[in-house]
C-alpha cells in the first residue's frame, strides 16, 4: 500500500500544456450521480482541480447527472449522463433493466469517442458496470476508487464475486482510508503495490475561523435559538449511518442536557425519514431534533452548531467529518472504518464503540457540558483538517499517481 504526504509542487499552476500534452492528459470519471454525497462532492472537488491543472476532465454519471452537474460544468467539466434516469433500486424490474442497458450503451460509447487516457470508476455501481465495459476498449489507464469499507459486498454476493476479478485488470486502486486498503489487500486479495491511500481533502479557504458574532448571523437565518446548543449530523438517511441509535442516544441524556438544546439532520431521505420522525415522536424529542433535507451547501450548519456527531456503523472516510474540523467543529463518532484515522480521541473529538446508543449519549453529554474542552477541541480539529487532509495534498497525490501509470 503506497502513500505521500507532499505540498504543491511548483510546476503543477504552470503554463498550459500543448494540445498533445491535453490529450495525454484527458480523464474520464465514472460515478453514479452528482447529487449530493460524500463522494459525490470528492469527484467535484477532483475534477475541478484536474481542470484547473490542465487536465481535460468528463464525468460520466451512470444513474442520473445530480445537483452538483451545473456548478461543475460551470467550472468547464464536462457532465454527461443517461438518456432516461436509473433508479437505484428494483434494477430487475425490466423498465429499469432497459434504462441500466441505456446508460450501460451511452457510457461505452463516451469512452469510445472520448479515448480519455485514463479511466476512474467510484462506487460499486459504476464499477461492476463500467469497468467491464473499459475492458473492451484501448483505455490505457483504468483506477478504481473504494470510498467505503467492503461491507455492502455482504449483501451483493455477485459484487462480492467480481470486484476481486476487477481489481486485477486494474493499473491501480485508490482507498480514502487505511481500514478500506487493508480490506483491499487482506481479503480481495490485492497486492500491496496496487493499492493507493489517499485521503479525502477539503479546502480550508472555504472555513474561516469560527466568531460569535458570525455564528449568531447564521443562527438567525436558520430560526436558531442563539442561547441553544445546537448538534449536528450530516449523513444521507440509510439504515449504516446510524441515526437510529442517534434519536436514543440524545432520549437518554436529555436530562444531562441544556433546556433549548438541539440536533439538526442534514441528509437526503432514503426512505428512513417516516420512521425517525415516528422515534422522534414517540420520545417526545420533536422540539429538539429537525430534519433539514438535503443541502447543497452546508457550510451555514457547520457554523451554527457547537460539535458535530457521527453515528455510523461502517464509514469509508467521511466528508462530513473533515468539513466540521476545518470548521472548528469537535467530532463524536463511531470508531469503525476511517473514523479513528480522521479524528483522534481526546484531541479532537471522542470516538466510542459503533452500535452503542449509551456511550454515544454520554459522549454528548460530556462535550455539552465541557466547554473548555470544545474550545480546546475546536482549535485543535481545524489546525488538523488544515495540515492533513487539505485540498491541495488531495490533489497532488492523485495528479503524481496518474502521472506515474501513464508513464507506464
Amino acid at each position: 500500500m503506497t502513500g505521500s504526504r507532499s505540498s504543491r509542487a511548483p510546476d503543477v499552476a504552470g503554463d498550459k500544456p500543448c494540445k498533445q500534452e491535453r490529450r495525454n492528459r484527458s480523464i474520464l470519471f465514472v460515478i453514479n450521480s452528482l447529487d449530493i454525497g460524500g463522494s459525490e462532492r470528492h469527484v467535484v472537488r477532483l475534477a475541478r482541480s484536474m481542470v484547473r491543472d490542465g487536465w481535460e476532465a468528463c464525468v460520466y454519471c451512470l444513474n442520473w447527472t445530480g445537483v452538483l452537474a451545473d456548478d461543475l460544468r460551470a467550472d468547464g467539466v464536462a457532465v454527461s449522463g443517461p438518456l432516461i434516469d436509473v433508479p437505484t433500486a428494483a434494477l430487475w424490474r425490466p423498465d429499469v433493466c432497459g434504462a441500466l442497458l441505456l446508460s450501460a450503451g451511452k457510457l461505452f460509447w463516451t469512452m469510445a469517442r472520448l479515448r480519455p487516457s485514463l479511466v476512474q470508476f467510484f462506487l460499486p455501481a459504476s464499477y461492476l458496470i463500467g469497468a467491464p465495459l473499459s475492458l473492451a476498449l484501448p483505455v490505457g489507464v483504468r483506477v478504481m476508487s473504494r470510498r467505503s469499507l467492503n461491507n455492502y459486498q455482504e449483501r451483493r454476493p455477485f459484487a462480492r464475486w467480481l470486484e476481486p476479478l476487477l481489481h486485477r485488470r486494474m493499473s491501480a486502486i485508490v482507498s480514502n482510508s487505511g481500514a478500506a486498503a487493508t480490506q483491499l489487500i487482506e481479503e480481495e486479495g490485492c497486492p500491496a503495490a496496487q493499492v493507493h491511500l489517499i485521503y479525502n481533502g477539503i479546502d480550508a479557504a472555504a472555513y474561516p475561523a469560527r466568531s460569535v458574532s458570525k455564528q449568531r448571523e447564521i443562527r438567525a437565518s436558520l430560526g436558531l435559538k442563539q442561547d441553544s446548543l445546537v448538534t449536528l449530523t450530516v449523513a444521507n438517511l440509510l439504515p449504516y449511518k446510524g441515526h437510529a441509535d442517534l434519536i436514543q442516544a440524545l432520549a437518554g441524556v436529555r436530562d444531562q442536557l441544556p433546556a433549548n438544546w438541539c440536533h439538526l439532520c442534514v441528509g437526503k431521505d432514503l426512505g428512513l425519514l417516516k420512521q425517525l420522525r415516528g422515534m422522534v415522536e414517540t420520545l417526545g424529542l420533536s422540539d429538539h431534533i429537525l430534519f433539514a433535507g438535503p443541502q447543497h451547501n452546508v457550510t451555514d450548519y457547520l457554523y451554527a452548531a457547537d460539535f458535530g456527531v457521527l453515528p455510523s456503523y461502517e464509514e469509508g472516510f467521511s466528508n462530513f467529518s473533515l468539513e466540521a474540523m476545518a470548521a472548528g467543529l469537535p467530532m463524536v463518532l463511531t470508531n469503525v472504518g476511517g473514523n479513528p484515522e480522521a479524528v483522534i480521541d481526546g484531541e479532537t473529538g471522542l470516538i466510542v464503540p459503533p452500535r452503542d446508543p449509551t456511550a454515544l449519549g454520554q459522549a454528548v453529554a460530556r462535550l455539552a457540558s465541557e466547554a473548555a474542552m470544545v474550545k480546546r477541541m475546536s482549535a485543535a480539529a481545524r489546525e488538523r483538517a488544515r495540515r492533513e487532509f487539505s485540498l491541495d495534498r488531495c490533489v497532488i497525490e492523485h495528479e503524481k499517481l496518474y502521472a506515474r501509470l501513464l508513464k507506464g
